[in-house]
């Protein structure tokens, strides 16, 4: 009698990875030879990452990475070794010099991590057009925050820089007499609002050692007053025209002279 015996040939052992770099968060795929019946992946420890009949895995972690092939047959060849590594993700913080506070209509400058090959700002999840510097000003409330790509072109997200508006109200004055007056009266205005230090201003103009809540204005123009609050925010009242009317000069003169019978 005779036996027949068949060798059985070894599995194909390739494997091969499309790339061999990537950024954190990102994955590689290592793809083993197809045609197997299963299909068990290792690390350089030892530890299996992944078991079952698909040819491909996802590696998150740089390292040294084989697999373990298996024809229906039973016949097994481990693969060759294949190196992945991934890049570190860029750190960026927004600062600024001193608070995330503006004032109304104010400015703020936000300043991101130097050394990045690229910036993109966004203001409440919207890119902003041409805001591709290390430095952003900004000019309301709200969020913003940067995005950096880094020379290996890993990209990173800085946290929420929120930008928030101090309290603020518009000055007011308060008349303390008519706006009307006649000749050397004068008329009283009060300044209202919260405020830290004030100026009166004439016809757009600051009046010189005026910085009292009262004014006595003694002829005719246009008063407002400007207020800074003690956060440093500046702000001027609508303005009040005040009317000095002209005395009339009175003569009495007599057709027939000034004597009488």
């Amino acid at each position: 009698r005779y036996l027949e015996v068949t060798v059985l040939s070894d599995p194909a052992n390739s494997i091969i990875s499309l790339e061999e770099v990537a950024c954190d968060g990102q994955t590689i795929s290592i793809i083993a030879a197809a045609g197997a019946d299963s299909y068990s992946f290792f690390d350089q420890t030892g530890v299996m990452v992944q078991d079952g009949t698909t040819n491909e895995f996802l590696a998150t972690e740089s390292g040294i990475y084989t697999c373990l092939i298996t024809t229906m047959a039973g016949c097994s060849e481990l693969s060759d070794e294949i190196a992945v590594s991934f890049l570190p993700l860029p750190q960026v913080e927004v600062t600024v010099d001193d608070t995330f506070e503006i004032c109304p209509e104010g400015e703020l400058e936000l300043t991101a991590t130097p050394g990045f090959q690229s910036y993109a700002w966004y203001y409440n999840f919207a890119l902003i057009a041409g805001a591709t510097s290390d430095t952003y000003t900004a000019t309301g409330p709200g969020d913003y925050y940067v995005i950096v790509k880094d020379d290996n072109g890993c990209a990173n997200s800085s946290a929420f820089a929120e930008v928030e508006v101090l309290p603020w109200e518009l000055p007011g004055i308060a008349l303390l007499t008519d706006p009307t007056v006649c000749g050397d009266q004068v008329v009283a205005l009060s300044a209202t609002g919260d405020f830290d230090t004030l100026q009166w201003l004439e016809n757009g103009d600051p009046i010189p050692g005026e910085t009292g809540p009262v004014l006595e204005a003694d002829h005719t123009g246009a008063y407002s007053v400007q207020m800074t609050t003690e956060d440093g925010c500046v702000s001027s009242s609508l303005h009040v025209d005040l009317l000095f009317a002209v005395i009339p000069e009175v003569e009495i003169t007599f057709p027939f002279g000034d004597k009488i019978c």
